[in-house]
Formats: structure tokens, sequence, C-alpha cells
């Protein structure tokens, strides 16, 4: 997806992770990391700049909340221009992908590859009778081969999105409801203009101007981590003397996915999982001290992770 000079990798901030190598004086801390991409081109054309995102998990769409020289800012109508531009580009994307199922299943093929590519025809006359009525894929009950159908289509209305509004200080809320409404997407706010200024500052000046507005200084830490969870993403954790590691998983993934998630090798042999809450291991102040006080929970692979676990796996190979 996309070149390397646009791509940008940023570290997952993890204030629960900080806490856990203290715990258990960790030689080492890994966060969670993933990639940022910013696509170049004219987003009004469409194409080019959309096919350069068919690769990517969710899209966190910028939105002008300030002059900057720009002209008066149009968010709704930018909002809307936006959608308009994805769900046209989506429909051509099915259209285009119809014909060639309909050309294939003409030709000499198995009578178990006919019968897929006849099931996927008929989810993508789904998915184009959606688009021409101004909906979005990712709106619809799907099954999950539908979903898989729509992310190996690389589908823009199918992908999560994530709405930032730049405004110019901290008193501007523009529009942010009326966003979320038209793109059915979580939005935040962010005074970047603002933001830009502070970080010109020495750190004491920064620390006092942020404090004076009210703004919490890792507002953009907690920008990212908000986007990462209206993704459908949760964190569980390891952690030894010699790595605190937080893990990045969909919500809804077993013990044994996060087991798989580590190594191969532990899922194979897994016995069980030996969980605690993150809450409850910082108050017992350690793995020792809550097996000590009988607070670890064991766990089979069908066990659904939740956010802030702390996961020991036992295994066997």
């Amino acid at each position: 997806m996309g070149h390397s000079e646009n791509m940008a990798t940023i570290k997952l901030p993890d204030p629960r992770l900080l806490k856990i190598a203290e715990i258990v004086n960790a030689a080492k801390t890994t966060f969670v990391e993933f990639e940022l991409y910013e696509p170049q081109g004219n987003i009004t054309k469409g194409g080019a700049v959309f096919s350069d995102l068919q690769g990517a998990y969710g899209l966190m769409i910028i939105i002008r909340g300030f002059d900057g020289g720009f002209g008066a800012p149009q968010i709704l109508e930018d909002a809307q221009n936006l959608k308009d531009l994805m769900i046209l580009y989506d429909a051509g994307a099915v259209e285009t992908r119809m014909g060639s199922l309909e050309a294939e299943i003409k030709k000499g093929r198995t009578q178990q590859e006919r019968d897929q590519m006849t099931r996927d025809l008929h989810t993508l006359e789904k998915f184009a009778k959606t688009l021409s009525d101004g909906g979005l894929i990712r709106n619809l009950e799907l099954s999950d081969d539908e979903k898989k159908l729509a992310r190996n289509q690389g589908l823009m209305t199918a992908k999560p999105w994530f709405v930032v509004i730049n405004t110019e200080d901290e008193g501007d809320i523009p529009r942010a409801q009326d966003v979320k409404q038209t793109l059915s997407a979580e939005v935040a706010v962010l005074p970047a203009k603002l933001l830009m200024e502070l970080a010109e500052l020495p750190e004491d000046e920064a620390s006092m101007f942020y404090e004076d507005m009210g703004l919490p200084p890792d507002i953009v830490d907690r920008t990212i981590r908000r986007m990462m969870k209206s993704f459908g993403f949760i964190e569980f954790y390891t952690g030894n003397e010699k790595e605190a590691r937080a893990w990045l998983i969909p919500k809804g993934t077993t013990a044994l996915g996060c087991a798989e998630k580590i190594h191969s090798d532990i899922a194979r042999g897994f016995i069980r999982a030996e969980v605690i809450s993150f809450e409850d291991f910082v108050a017992a102040g350690g793995y020792a001290q809550a097996r000590a006080k009988a607070l670890l929970r064991a766990e089979g692979k069908d066990y659904i992770v939740r956010d802030g676990d702390f996961l020991t796996i036992k295994f066997n190979v």
C-alpha cells in the first residue's frame, strides 16, 4: 500500500503498559505499532488516491475546520462530498468485479467454483444496491464470508472510518454531531493550529498553556487510542523481567488467538491461559502476588479476551 516516503510507523501510546513494565521491572518495553499512510494526489479525482488505500484496515479522515488561508471551512459539505466520492469509487469497483465474475462463471469451471462465484455475485449485487441508495457497506449486516469479500475488494465504504476535525483553537466545536451522522463514524475535534503553536514552545511553557486552557497534554495520544478503539481493536498484555509487551487484537479474539499472535508454537501447544485484569494486576502488585492472592483465572482456548487482560499462556510443545 502506497510508498515508504508517505508512510509513518506510529507507536500506540499506552499508560497501562508503562505501569506493567514498572511493576515487573522489565528490561524492555514493547508498544503496539501501526502504520499510518498519507496518500498523495487530488482527492476529488478519487481513483488513484483510493486505489492506494485499498489495503488499509481503516481510514482516518481529516476535515479542515478553520480558514488557514484556504477560505471559510465547509465542514459538513466536505464530509458529504468525501462520502459521495468513496461511494462512487466503490460502485465502480463493484460493477467491474461483477462483470468479471459473470464472465468467469460462463467459462469451464468446477461446480464448486461456479457455486462460490455465484454466491460472491449475489453479495456484490447487494453491495451495488446499497451504494446506489447512498449507503455504506459497513453499515450492512454481513456474514463472515461477505465481510471477507468486501475486504478483498478493498472497498472504501466497508472500512471503519475515524474523523478528525482540525480547528483553530480549543473553543471550536464545529458541527461534530452532523459530521458523525453523515459519515456514520466517530468524530474527534482537535485544535490543530493551537497544538502546532504549543509544540514550538519550551516544554515547561507549553505545559502551563495546556493547564490554563484546560487541554490534556496527551490529547493527541488520546485521540489515537480512541481511533483504534473505534476500529474495533483492544489490547492484552504479557510481561516479565525480560519484556513487558502490549498486543493489539480485534475485539472477540480468543485466548488461543492471542497465543497464535504471540507465537504459533505457543498456540499449537496451548494448555491454558492464566488471566488477570490490568486493574487487579496493579492492585496485587505483580504476577507472583496475584497468584498468592488467588486472583489468577485459568481459562481455556475459547475464552474471549477482554481489553486490558494480562495473559500468561501455559503450553507444551
